[in-house]
């Protein structure tokens, strides 16, 4: 039974491993002394306490794991209390019922959890005994350590177990000498005392198992015992005084019993036998220690097993049993010492095993024990070289052994020496060279020896002789070599002779020489290599060789040719070293890239690597062996590969697909919100939709297969539909799909797995994305796009259209202006008539006055010249009242106003109207500056001196409220 090692060199934190579970995707966690793990099969997502995250773990120190139905994660800590991994938010919840029985929760030990088939929960802490949780969260039951009368507790305040039996009675595994239960029937707890069978020695009993009526109860000192329930007996006992620490079943039907120290025992029934695995420090894929821990059976019936200090030591249930030996004497031996070039089964059932610098080794299936032989100066008796290159075991019961420049040995069993041949240059009948390659014996029983550098050599029994058969220059009967690497006596009683260079040999007679076969570059149908490294009849009596770089050969009917299978035929190497046949026709062949079995008749290979369990990807010349058993043997540079083909078998578990992580820009993204926006609504493997915006235009998606047989050969495809025509094909080192610069739109990412073998899930896992546009490409936009432009089209025409009507105005206008104009020019000119009229009447007014004035001073002057009479003094006073009637008339200023506001349009009225305070003096004298009469003008007018104008028109500013800096004749003229 082999098993895969995971340690901290595969990325666990820690090597001791507690507790393990599988959830509902496949992962597998493992807690640990240090962290909480999620493996898939490559990578681990470690999970530990932060002070600063108040969802995570309270406690590094993992000591049990429950998957509850809703695929939560409960995990209990040695110190820190009960946490839950919540699927649906991915994040830990420290101590969910808190207040509930004790205020404090994270006090807790907790070392058991544990769901019966009502719904309950079971809770087994270190040092408060168990809890009760109905299956609603709303009842809360404590039970722990009674005084006497008082049978509604246990007598225990440890708990590290449970189990249910068919009745639903909960047992449970404690400290002490009883196995206490919680009785379904009565609700009160009872217990399996010590008269109840042949009694417990005061320990833990630590791990429970009910199965078909029977209860397991392994104890941590006092071995295994098995109590049936429906008889109320012990049935047996068995393992004494071994602490086991836990019990399991896997889907056979075997029952698994982990121990702290004595390693893992297998059974199927309480009678036994036990089978016994530990660790072997020369069996490279044994477990990797003694102490072990929690055990866990997967849906594959893949066996994960806890221990201490050692990881987790795995058993795939359909991974190719290959076991790795790695024949040392001693576990600290040197790597190159561990090559094995040579194997021989002899007569009693030892395998003998040559090693390349670790001498000889006796090798006994049945109890793994072994013994090794090596060549001291000191002891003429052993074996002659510690580089075993040939082995074989003789019709007569002798044990041949070649060695590297130290010759041929013969092993005397009843006197446990080696006698040896080596060559001696005065003897002619020696062996001709000490490099010794090949041995084997004839259906005549004559031995024949192959040797590097001295061709072949027949052995003479009763003389001790050895004969010589060489290259003979010119002859094409003589052998083609000097260097023999394998030889093989067929079942017609020919002898083949495979050489370093000269290609394959058959020995026709000793008398008729030898018949060659060569590579030769004209013909197809020859070796594609001289060097040949094995050879092999098959069952049906075929020749089959292995060549140095040419690949496998099968020597054709009527011996003229060869047909080849090569790399580009599905040949790991075209370095084939050793050939073996199972019962069924398939050939075995170890290569310089693995192992592989070839089906002669589909012409099919099916290979297998270091990940497959091989000691290594390189194999050794002719160092191979079958059984009578059946077993087949294979030596390579770190040791032997040992198996039973029909044990090797392919693969048929689907693998199952599971996303690992979702990244944006390199960023893992979490559950829930992200950046202020909710990109993964629930865990990846609910398959949601994502959805992401324009800008996030570089996104990973990352998976892997949950098939841990061989997980490194798994292969990947995966495509994004509405992207992609075609499927990405990748291996393992591959499992991740990086996407940039999508266009906005719906996809969908799907990925599908093969295993190790080749066999596809061919249902592929989706992953739903939505890549919302830029707002320029939303609906919305483009509907408020094409309304602005409908807009803008609508306002271009009406702006148009405007344009058009005021250009049409503006001519109008202009049309009207230049009539306006023409109006306003011949009305101007009217009006400058006018006020020529207006100016030149009231000058007119004014030189009449000045007339009368003057004529009114004559008058008087002639009234004081005149001695007249008093009539003519009359006369001349009543006509000088007359002249003062006229100047002083006010009807001349009456017919101007009348004149000066209709030309004027009533401006002295308006005049009036915003400025009250003005005279009617003040608005006359406006009128005159109106009508651009000057100073003087305007003092002959009124009769005045031109310096009481300026002084008028002083007063006049100041009345109409002008500043200082402000013309008083401007704002008049555009009064309005």
């Amino acid at each position: 039974m082999g098993f895969d090692h995971i340690t901290i060199n595969q990325g666990l934190a820690n090597n001791t491993i507690y507790a393990i579970v599988e959830d509902q995707d496949g992962f597998l966690w493992f807690g640990s002394r240090d962290g909480l793990h999620r493996y898939d099969g490559y990578d681990f997502k470690i999970f530990k306490a932060d002070p600063e995250d108040s969802l995570s773990l309270s406690g590094n120190n993992v000591q049990t794991l429950f998957r509850h139905p809703n695929g939560d994660i409960w995990v209990g800590l040695k110190t820190g209390g009960l946490c839950i991994f919540r699927r649906a938010t991915q994040r830990f919840q420290p101590n969910p019922f808190n207040g509930n029985i004790f205020p404090d929760w994270g006090q807790l030990s907790v070392q058991a959890i544990f769901q019966d088939s009502y719904g309950d929960y079971w809770i087994g802490t270190a040092g408060h005994g168990v809890i009760r949780i109905d299956s609603a969260f709303r009842e809360f039951r404590s039970y722990s350590l009674y005084p006497d009368g008082q049978p509604g507790n246990i007598f225990s305040y440890f708990c590290f177990s449970f189990a249910e039996d068919d009745a639903g009675n909960i047992w449970m595994g404690t400290e002490g000498n009883r196995v206490p239960y919680y009785d379904r029937e009565s609700g009160a707890i009872k217990e399996l005392a010590p008269n109840n069978g042949p009694g417990f020695r005061y320990s833990y009993s630590k791990a429970l198992l009910y199965h078909e009526g029977k209860l397991w109860i392994g104890t941590e000192g006092d071995g295994l015992y098995v109590y049936d329930t429906n008889k109320k007996a012990f049935t047996a006992r068995a393992l004494g005084q071994k602490l086991i620490k836990d019990i399991a079943r896997d889907s056979s039907g075997r029952i698994l019993i982990s121990t702290d120290g004595a390693g893992l025992f297998i059974t199927r029934g309480e009678e036994g036998p036990f089978q016994n695995i530990q660790f072997s420090p020369t069996l490279v894929n044994s477990l990797n220690t003694n102490g072990l821990y929690d055990i866990y059976v997967d849906s594959n019936n893949n066996i994960w097993i806890g221990s201490f200090n050692g990881g987790v030591n795995v058993h795939k249930s359909q991974k190719a049993n290959f076991l790795t030996y790695l024949q040392s004497s001693s576990i600290t031996d040197a790597p190159g010492n561990q090559s094995v070039l040579a194997f021989c089964e002899d007569s009693r059932g030892d395998i003998w095993i040559g090693k390349d610098g670790g001498g000889l080794v006796r090798f006994n299936p049945a109890t793994q024990s072994q013994t090794t032989y090596n060549f001291s100066a000191d002891d003429p008796g052993s074996v002659s070289s510690n580089v075993i290159t040939a082995l074989f075991e003789d019709s007569k019961g002798n044990l041949w052994v070649g060695t590297f420049a130290h010759g041929l040995n013969r092993f005397d069993r009843r006197r446990n020496i080696f006698e040896h041949y080596e060559h001696d240059p005065s003897d002619p009948y020696s062996l001709s060279n000490n490099n010794v390659w090949a041995i084997e014996e004839r259906q005549d029983g004559s031995l024949w020896i192959g040797t590097l550098g001295g061709g072949l050599e027949k052995f003479d029994y009763a003389n001790g002789r050895f004969y010589h058969f060489t290259p003979a220059p010119g002859d094409a009967s003589s052998l083609s070599g000097l260097n023999v690497q394998v030889l093989l006596a067929d079942k017609a009683g020919n002898l083949w002779i495979g050489t370093e260079y000269g290609g394959l040999n058959k020995l026709v007679s000793e008398e008729q020489g030898f018949r060659a076969w060569k590579k030769d570059e004209k013909n197809s149908a020859s070796l594609r290599a001289n060097s040949v490294l094995c050879l092999h009849q098959s069952r049906d009596g075929h020749l089959w060789a292995g060549t140095e770089g040419g690949g496998l050969h099968l020597l054709l009917e009527g011996e003229q040719g060869f047909r080849n299978y090569s790399v580009k035929d599905g040949l790991p190497s075209n370095v084939v070293n050793a050939i073996e046949e199972d019962d069924k026709g398939v050939l075995w062949i170890s290569t310089n890239m693995g192992l592989s079995a070839f089906n002669p008749k589909t012409g099919e290979f099916t290979n297998y690597d270091k990940n497959d369990g091989l000691q290594s990807n390189q194999f050794n010349r002719s160092a191979s062996l079958t059984t009578r058993s059946g077993d087949m043997y294979f030596g390579g540079i770190h040791g032997v590969n040992a198996f039973h083909p029909e044990k090797v078998t392919a693969n048929s578990n689907l693998p199952r697909i599971v996303f690992t992580d979702f990244k944006l820009f390199n960023q893992s993204v979490p559950v829930g919100h992200y950046q202020g926006r909710a990109i993964l609504p629930r865990p990846l493997n609910e398959e949601p939709t994502i959805t992401l915006k324009y800008s996030d235009n570089v996104f990973t998606i990352e998976f892997a297969a949950i098939e841990f047989t061989n997980p490194s050969k798994n292969r990947y495809a995966y495509q994004l539909e509405n992207f992609e025509g075609e499927w990405n094909v990748v291996d393992a080192t591959h499992r991740r799909a990086t996407y940039t610069n999508l266009d906005a739109g719906e996809y969908t990412f799907k990925v599908k797995a093969s295993n190790n073998s080749g066999v596809w899930n061919t249902t592929p896992r989706p992953i739903h994305i939505i890549v919302t546009p830029p707002f320029w490409e939303t609906w919305w936009f483009r509907l408020l796009a094409t309304l602005l432009i409908l807009t803008m089209i609508i306002l271009f025409i009406r702006f148009q259209n405007e344009k058009r009507k005021e250009e049409h105005q503006r001519q109008l206008m202009k049309k009207e202006r230049e009539i306006l104009q023409l109006r306003n020019e011949k009305l101007n000119r009217e009006i400058e008539r006018k006020n020529a009229q207006l100016s030149a009447a009231l000058l007119q007014s004014a030189h009449k006055n000045n007339s009368l004035t003057g004529l009114k001073k004559e008058l008087a002057d002639l009234s004081q010249e005149q001695n007249g009479g008093a009539g003519h003094k009359k006369e001349i006073r009543q006509l000088i009242r007359k002249i003062d009637h006229e100047i002083d008339s006010e009807d001349y200023w009456e017919q101007f106003h009348l004149n000066f506001d209709q030309v004027h349009q009533q401006f002295s009225a308006r005049l009036h109207q915003e400025h009250p305070q003005l005279s009617v003096n003040d608005i006359r004298l406006c009128c005159l500056i109106r009508i651009n009469m000057t100073n003087r003008e305007i003092a002959s007018i009124q009769n005045v001196s031109v310096g009481a104008v300026e002084k008028s028109k002083y007063r006049l500013k100041k009345k109409l409220n002008l500043e200082k800096e402000e013309d008083l004749n401007t704002y008049l003229l555009n009064f309005s």
